[in-house]
């Protein structure tokens, strides 16, 4: 997702880039409608913030996204994710190191 720093902005971006009826599909296969993961993201905006941290930390998710035109634009519609989040410290995952 991208950084939110308010609710607002969490509605804002789910307003220019979501379809109102956008679910996103867990690795294992549970759908979680927008109102869920409203209130997910609205409760991590009350968590601490990692600027302390002095390790380069990089998570990697894949997903497959579903979009469909909506008027004149594109909207996300649905988020699959496909297998689980692979972490990797102070290494970047896409180097051939």
């Amino acid at each position: 997702m991208l950084q939110n720093m308010t609710e607002s902005d969490i509605d804002q971006m789910h307003a220019a880039l979501f379809t109102p009826d956008w679910v996103f599909v867990d690795a294992w296969g549970q759908k979680h409608p927008w109102g869920e993961m409203r209130a997910r993201e609205i409760q991590a905006l009350q968590g601490p913030r990692a600027d302390w941290i002095a390790h380069t930390i990089t998570e990697v998710t894949v997903y497959r996204d579903t979009w469909v035109k909506a008027g004149d634009e594109w909207r996300l519609n649905s988020r699959e994710q496909i297998g689980q989040p692979k972490q990797f410290i102070d290494k970047d995952p896409y180097s051939s190191e």
